[in-house]
């Protein structure tokens, strides 16, 4: 993926890979093509791969936005406890993957398991990253167990992020993922700080 040069660059970056996103989300990634896509965008073959180098791209980028997105509302905060914090992320995590939709992460994650090229790889190393800082606050300001190093619980919390992202996708009611995820991991988190 090229980073645009110009403001008109980054504009039409960003259209591509907004109608992209709407039409996948219609058609699915799986019924997609890339001339789909460029139609979709009403963009050239050309200038679509002038932004991304095939449809895979597409959702590698929404990730690489999600990373950001999510460290931009950490350093946001103004919430004094870590555990706040640490339920406050995960829970604009979780709004994030509505946003994206079902069909949407699920492709991620078929993606993921027939592909083997690990597109999840920058949200993985991203949200582990900020967890264990966020971990490490609270051990050093005493809220948190330091029984196990930040590692390990931000490893476990990432586990259990997947995990309930997996059991909303497969869930016929129309539940919200914060809905099915949040009580499970508040608990979970209590146990592992406590």
């Amino acid at each position: 993926m090229k980073s645009p040069k110009t403001s008109k660059g980054q504009k039409t970056k960003e259209s591509i890979l907004e109608k992209s996103i709407n039409l996948i989300k219609k058609k699915g990634f799986a019924g997609v093509t890339l001339q789909d896509l460029c139609r979709a965008s009403g963009v050239a073959n050309g200038t679509f791969y002038h932004y991304f180098s095939s449809t895979t791209d597409i959702l590698r980028e929404l990730i690489l936005q999600e990373v950001e997105d999510l460290e931009s509302f950490y350093e946001g905060l103004t919430t004094a406890s870590s555990f706040d914090k640490l339920l406050e992320v995960l829970r604009y995590g979780f709004d994030y993957f509505e946003r994206k939709g079902r069909d949407i992460v699920a492709s991620i994650y078929l993606h993921e398991l027939k592909a083997g090229n690990s597109i999840i790889d920058p949200y993985t190393d991203g949200a582990r990253k900020l967890l264990h800082k966020i971990i490490q606050e609270g051990q050093d300001k005493g809220e948190f167990s330091t029984a196990f190093q930040p590692e390990f619980f931000a490893t476990n919390i990432l586990a259990l992020v997947f995990y309930n992202s997996f059991q909303w996708i497969l869930e016929e009611k129309e539940k919200s993922l914060a809905d099915i995820a949040m009580d499970h991991l508040r608990k979970e988190i209590s146990r592992m700080i406590g």
